[in-house]
């Protein structure tokens, strides 16, 4: 197994410098969000699971350079800094507009003939073929954009009345949703892999049903968790959320396939 540099790829962060771990997590943020937002993740994984993170261009350690706005665009770009640190099994896991950018670079990766996730987790997104809402955000003037994120919960309220803060981010949000809401689904063949889709139960853009529908998308097992909470119901569950990522990774490699567990959340 060759050895890894960090820092060899703009797109990956290592976010534990456990290089013995047995797995790698590669996270993919939600929108305006950056590699960051899962370093409160680490220590609720088991160290043989190294936990990566994907950056996409325009924030934090790549801020000067020009954000994403088209989905294969940014889906190849990310694949091609991914490639270098596939070198032992993987997973993938995201959040929201994280969740159908990990599903895209999957299905990249399978296009170019490369390794596989053995298993991914989506959390607080649709399934990719379902419509989104017909009020796009991106494009909202910004007192109607700034209601939309209050609404969310996601983006803590000293951020959304600091001026400076948002004069930088506003621009990434705008780029970001813009990914969302003109992605085009195309029909493929299922996934090679197992999935736990997550949500919270008062997600109102994700609901239960719409969550459960990424099944039709994986060859393998498909898990349904729900959780209290709403869009960003991560925040309150990362100890739990965290103990069950590692048990299902740990056991996908210790014997090729996910265990499956029930959920006391719900």
């Amino acid at each position: 197994m060759h050895k890894v540099e960090q820092g060899s790829a703009r797109s990956v962060i290592a976010l534990a410098r456990n290089d013995d771990a047995r797995v790698r997590l590669f996270c993919f943020p939600f929108a305006g969000g950056g590699a960051s937002v899962f370093r409160k993740w680490t220590p609720h994984v088991s160290r043989d699971v190294q936990m990566m993170a994907i950056q996409m261009p325009g924030r934090e350690s790549r801020l000067s350079e020009d954000l994403h706005v088209d989905m294969p665009v940014a889906v190849a770009a990310i694949v091609d800094d991914l490639l270098p640190w596939l070198d032992r099994p993987f997973a993938f896991l995201g959040h929201s507009l994280g969740s159908l950018m990990s599903f895209c670079v999957a299905r990249e990766l399978r296009e170019r003939g490369a390794p596989m996730p053995l298993h991914m987790f989506l959390s607080a997104r649709r399934a990719p073929h379902l419509a989104g809402p017909r009020r796009a955000l991106h494009g909202l003037p910004r007192d109607e954009l700034l209601r939309e994120l209050r609404s969310l919960e996601g983006t803590p309220s000293a951020v959304l009345e600091h001026e400076e803060l948002l004069e930088l981010l506003l621009p990434i949000l705008r780029a970001d949703f813009q990914l969302n809401e003109r992605y085009v689904h195309a029909d493929a063949a299922p996934l090679p892999c197992t999935a736990t889709v997550m949500g919270g139960l008062s997600d109102h853009a994700a609901d239960r049903a719409q969550l459960a529908q990424w099944a039709q998308h994986f060859a393998g097992p498909t898990e349904l968790d729900m959780f209290p909470g709403g869009h960003f119901y991560v925040d309150q569950m990362l100890p739990v959320l965290g103990a069950r990522i590692g048990q299902r990774l740990l056991s996908s490699v210790g014997r090729g396939t996910v265990v499956e567990t029930a959920c006391a959340a719900g």
